[in-house]
């Protein structure tokens, strides 16, 4: 199983430009390497969340982009995560307009699974309404797969709940950048401690590879990158992460890595230990 990291710099307001800059990165990673099977792109990737007025990308994201993303897919016969599209939800109960929104394109062009980001960044909760559904997974030719979105990361709670649901392959699209928090003022390397640490024990946790897509720029705008494919067991595949302007990358997984889940599972017993009647916290 190849996957392509695509961290791609993303134009804060040229929804436009951004689509064809993710053409590009995937035609670019498919003409360099004809067996990728899935390529992943970063969170938001029309257009920053902040934006005063978002409704100009928002519109189309669905009806536009989604189907054009769908039929670059369907032309090159690839599996495509176009990291999330932020969409208009003007029925939402709380009266937020926006939903986040990650989607899994297969070889055909069609739509296999959804996710909807259910945990929010504190800046972007005035204007998205997070997932109402439980997590879940869907069935890929990658066996039982899953998305989570960036901040998700921070908690181990969904990683377990797929875990339960015996999943296979996480995807995570992202926009985590160093400068979010004032952790700075502590250590101006945070964030990246934290992703550096986090994404391989949650690969552990939940039992699955977990290909996180980080959004790609200028590490002095604070963005740092970190992008990889974690297992269990394996940790980091390749010793591969991303610094933030590196290119993107292709990620062999190789055909046995889901002898490696196996064997974390006989090894930690993870999933066994939580579907026993008698183990509680």
């Amino acid at each position: 199983m190849k996957v392509a990291l695509l961290q791609i710099a993303i134009e804060h307001n040229n929804p436009e430009d951004n689509y064809l800059a993710a053409e590009r990165a995937v035609r670019t990673a498919v003409a360099g390497d004809p067996a990728i099977d899935l390529a992943v792109l970063p969170e938001f990737l029309l257009g920053n969340p902040e934006l005063p007025e978002p409704t100009n990308f928002s519109e189309t994201a669905e009806h536009e982009y989604l189907k054009r993303f769908q039929a670059l897919a369907r032309e090159l016969r690839i599996n495509l995560v176009p990291g999330t599209l932020s969409q208009l939800h003007p029925t939402s109960a709380d009266g937020l307009p926006l939903v986040n929104i990650a989607y899994w394109i297969d070889r055909t062009g069609a739509v296999l699974g959804s996710y909807v980001k259910k945990n929010l960044w504190h800046p972007e909760r005035a204007r998205y309404t997070k997932g109402p559904e439980p997590h879940s997974v869907f069935e890929t030719e990658f066996g039982r797969t899953a998305f989570l979105i960036c901040w998700d990361v921070m908690f181990a709670e969904p990683f377990l709940m797929l875990s339960d649901l015996n999943v296979d392959l996480i995807v995570v699209p992202s926009y985590w950048l160093g400068n979010d928090g004032a952790g700075q003022s502590h250590n101006p390397d945070s964030e990246r401690e934290f992703l550096r640490h986090a994404l391989p024990t949650r690969a552990f946790e939940a039992g699955a590879a977990v290909v996180y897509v980080n959004v790609g720029g200028d590490p002095d705008a604070g963005y740092i990158g970190l992008s990889q494919v974690a297992l269990p067991l394996v940790g980091v595949k390749d010793d591969v992460v991303l610094g933030p302007t590196d290119p993107p990358r292709v990620i062999d997984l190789g055909d046995n890595w889901k002898e490696v889940l196996a064997d974390a599972e006989r090894i930690y017993k993870i999933r066994a230990d939580r579907s026993d009647d008698a183990w509680h916290y």
